[in-house]
């Protein structure tokens, strides 16, 4: 499946979104207006817990303990989401959460989208700050957060600003790629204390949308002549190669393309 999300035992997509969008998958719960912690954990079905269990190895019929390793399992089903070393400490997803109230402050940032994939190795958390940036021309710009957390060692706990809105493992890689001001914490027993480092990391980062506003708007204030917005255009949209395997059809339909979103520029 393409959205990776994961599915639980009762069979509900373990993803909430916010505002009433339905994302393309058209899984998980959709609801009207943005959540807080508490409810978007519940709608994301996120309100399980990641136990540690004692493994041990088959030798001949008899249980030889793994005393440097353990399984990590969900506690709902029981599902097994790794095995790591001893040093390793879960971070629950709703300590990731209160992680990220604590750090955005308690009630500021209102919870957009939620979810897991993977059978639940990988979730996620996306809120939007209730303060905007506005354009000259009255767009708007969104200032998002993202937490990513990983419960199989294939990543630490991360929190940075992103674009992309986050509804399935697609989304998830665009908005990585994408992210600024990363802060990156390890699954170790004293995370927490990281907090102030995180918060640091995103004020930083208010200071960068605040100067992408100032930038923005500089340029919405240039005016350009037609001529000028024609030369602009053709090296921001180059037409495409004509190539041997090309036809008369598909370059038709392809600068048609070009011309339709010139025009629109």
């Amino acid at each position: 499946m393409a959205h990776c999300l994961s599915i639980n035992k009762t069979g509900r997509a373990e993803m909430f979104s916010g505002r009433n969008l339905t994302p393309w998958h058209r899984l998980g719960t959709v609801v009207d207006g943005l959540l807080t912690a508490e409810a978007a954990i519940n709608a994301a079905s996120l309100d399980w817990k990641v136990e540690k269990h004692a493994i041990t190895a088959d030798f001949h019929g008899r249980q030889i303990p793994c005393p440097r390793n353990f399984a990590l399992c969900r506690s709902d089903s029981g599902a097994v989401l790794s095995v790591m070393g001893k040093a390793y400490t879960p971070i629950q997803n709703s300590e990731a959460f209160e992680f990220f109230d604590s750090v955005v402050g308690s009630g500021q940032a209102v919870y957009d989208t939620a979810g897991a994939l993977h059978g639940g190795k990988r979730v996620w958390i996306m809120a939007r700050l209730p303060k905007r940036l506005f354009i000259s021309n009255g767009d708007e710009l969104e200032k998002n957060i993202l937490l990513t957390n990983s419960h199989d060692g294939s990543s630490t706990l991360q929190m940075m600003h992103v674009g992309t809105r986050v509804v399935c493992q697609n989304t998830l890689n665009v908005a990585l790629r994408e992210a600024t001001h990363t802060v990156s914490i390890r699954h170790r027993a004293n995370f927490k204390d990281r907090l102030a480092e995180a918060q640091r990391a995103l004020d930083i980062a208010d200071g960068y949308f605040e100067d992408l506003a100032g930038l923005i708007n500089k340029l919405a204030a240039q005016k350009m002549s037609s001529s000028e917005m024609r030369q602009f255009t053709e090296k921001l949209i180059p037409e495409p190669e004509r190539t041997v395997a090309s036809t008369a059809r598909s370059e038709t339909k392809a600068f048609a393309r070009v011309e339709k979103v010139r025009d629109e520029l």
